[in-house]
């Protein structure tokens, strides 16, 4: 949910970063559920997916590096004209200010426990 509502923002605010991010927590999503996966598989498959994840996760990553690499170089491109697109400043910051709150709570919550 929070990934999606973060990309929704990403566009809303044309912002490069805010969805570069949102691509590394799905990133984060898929390599932790498909390490959960692995926990609860058989012995036997066990070493065998957790290997699986590990690769499709640096794959995600790589791919995600690569693909927004080139986007953002694009963006530099001095030959051509450029399509100015306002970001809104406003949307990242509220992003920025609940990603902090939501790492103190996770902080105060492991103190606690």
């Amino acid at each position: 949910f929070i990934t999606v509502t973060q990309y929704v923002a990403a566009l809303a605010a044309h912002s490069l970063a805010l969805a570069v991010d949102c691509a590394s927590m799905l990133a984060d999503t898929i390599s932790y559920s498909g390490n959960l996966l692995a926990e609860c598989a058989p012995a036997r498959l066990k070493q065998r997916l957790e290997l699986v994840m590990s690769a499709i996760s640096l794959l995600l990553l790589f791919s995600f590096t690569l693909f927004f690499g080139l986007h953002a170089i694009s963006n530099l491109d001095v030959g051509t004209p450029v399509k100015q697109q306002h970001v809104d400043a406003t949307i990242i910051l509220v992003f920025a200010l609940l990603g902090i709150a939501f790492d103190v709570a996770s902080l105060l919550a492991f103190k606690v426990w």
